[in-house]
């Protein structure tokens, strides 16, 4: 499996204006992601909790910190 950083690059193009959003703040902070809590990220991206959620589903991820860990 392709490394959550290279999905979200390569799913960029293809997500709604606000997942986009949401992966290029991840995209820019991976070190940072891997230890905040859902609702801190969320926060710090400007986008609600339940569009981080979306994210990770549709990146095929039950969840955001531990893939990031793993980076």
């Amino acid at each position: 499996m392709p490394s959550i950083l290279v999905r979200l690059r390569d799913a960029c193009n293809t997500l709604s204006p606000q997942l986009r959003h949401a992966a290029r703040y991840l995209l820019g902070r991976p070190d940072e992601v891997a230890f905040s809590s859902m609702r801190q990220i969320a926060g710090r991206a400007g986008v609600q909790p339940a569009t981080m959620v979306r994210l990770t589903q549709r990146l095929g991820y039950d969840e955001l910190r531990e893939p990031f860990r793993n980076e």
